[in-house]
């Protein structure tokens, strides 16, 4: 590291530094960039330039750039906690979490005697991140001990997911009650809270909890997926009752092949309408697409004809590929470009995981592609399947069903778009 005390380092005159800071306050960003890059060109031993540049950057979502200015900020001020700070939030950004955990660390150790609790707050997602879920709750409880008692409801709430993952419910719920406690409309404290009392068969609080969730942010599934679960279970228990076999039987199944194979034929004006809709880049999104990838979610919901009947025929196909009932929770679309793709992931979600709700064995995922794309080259899109490994080459058409916890991954190398259509659900 250079040593900057060796030699006089130039310090920008205090008007430059007054009109960046204005600059950037007035929210002229582009003018602010324009700015900092001439200061730290011209100052590049100084870092203030450089902060600027690392906020500017992140701002962009230009996340590698941002780096760069981060990491000439630490270098610059080796002793400064806050510049470890801000480059562990973007090592996180950017997927690096080993590298992010590090510098928190510094940033905590160089911040002994004036302990940030935000410090520790994002340490402890990193952790729960890498799965250090021991190590996540340990600092949720740091954070939760520098803060007033009555304060940092989203470190509570934090620490109640961790603690239910690691199967400590009794103490999940006490922290879900308590970001509760410190902020009433917490829809999200509310939603965790109705799972685990609906996990201990406390079925009316829990149902309590959940529509006040919903009430408050009717985006939660939760609640929906929960009620449709319970309408069916009533319906077999009430079967059963009347000596009915066929209908009080376990309706959910396997499929008969694992991926099923089926085909739609797929309507030109369905494509087009995805065109229409509006998108986002998936990069930006808590999403496993990479690359040059747009889409959306919820589709479903779209009133357009074409989306109402491809939603329709996919209900019946789909309760026909189980033999059951079906509840849709996820319904999208991704276009991808060459060089998009999705990491190797699974489609189960936190509640899916909870063992004593056993939902994910009836969590299906499904991709309809629309469009293949040029499977001419290198990276033809193959759908690749893990454990067992399988590699299935798309084709227009073509539906893939298989178990949500089966992890699968793509990557498209071609030079005309790939159009699929994403669905998750659960047999009821």
């Amino acid at each position: 590291m250079k040593d900057l005390n060796s030699e006089l380092v130039q310090v920008p005159p205090l008007d430059k530094i007054e009109t960046l800071l204005d600059c950037y306050e007035s929210g002229n960003y582009g003018a602010t960039e324009h700015l900092a890059n001439a200061i730290a060109k011209e100052f590049p031993d100084h870092s203030v330039a450089w902060k600027v540049l690392g906020v500017i950057f992140k701002r962009e979502g230009r996340l590698l750039d941002a780096l760069v200015a981060n990491q000439k900020v630490v270098w610059i001020e080796p002793q400064e906690p806050n510049g470890y700070f801000n480059l562990g939030n973007n090592l996180n950004d950017l997927g690096r979490f080993e590298d992010a955990a590090e510098s928190y660390i510094k940033a905590i150790s160089l911040n002994k005697d004036r302990p940030d609790p935000d410090f520790f707050f994002n340490l402890g997602n990193t952790f729960r991140s890498l799965g250090r879920l021991e190590d996540a709750a340990e600092n949720y409880q740091k954070t939760i001990a520098l803060t007033s008692a009555f304060s940092n409801a989203e470190a509570h709430f934090n620490l109640g997911i961790t603690l239910q993952q690691l199967g400590h419910f009794e103490n999940s719920e006490t922290s879900f009650r308590q970001a509760i406690a410190i902020k009433p409309d917490y829809a999200s404290a509310h939603n965790n809270l109705g799972i685990i009392l609906y996990s201990k068969g406390k079925v009316e609080a829990a149902f309590e909890s959940l529509e006040t969730a919903n009430h408050l942010n009717p985006d939660l599934k939760e609640y929906h997926l929960l009620s449709a679960i319970f309408k069916t279970k009533k319906e077999i228990k009430k079967s059963k009752t009347k000596g009915d076999d066929k209908v009080g039987l376990e309706r959910y199944s396997r499929l008969k092949e694992n991926p099923l194979i089926l085909n739609r034929e797929v309507e030109e004006n369905l494509i087009s309408k995805l065109y229409e809709l509006n998108s986002m880049d998936l990069n930006e999104a808590d999403d496993p697409s990479f690359g040059n990838s747009r889409g959306s979610y919820d589709l479903f919901e779209n009133n357009s004809p074409v989306i109402q009947k491809l939603a329709g025929d996919f209900k019946q196909l789909l309760m026909e590929a189980v033999g059951s009932e079906i509840f849709v929770y996820d319904s999208f679309f991704s276009i991808f470009g060459a060089g998009g793709g999705t990491v190797r992931h699974h489609h189960l979600s936190q509640i899916d995981q909870d063992p004593r709700l056993n939902l994910g064995n009836k969590k299906y995922s499904v991709v309809y592609y629309l469009a293949t794309g040029d499977q001419n080259c290198s990276e033809p899109g193959i759908l690749k399947f893990y454990d067992p490994f399988k590699d299935v080459l798309p084709s227009k058409g073509m539906i893939t069903i298989f178990p949500a916890s089966r992890h699968h991954s793509s990557v498209y190398g071609g030079k005309t778009a790939r159009v699929i259509v994403g669905i998750n659900f659960y047999s009821l």
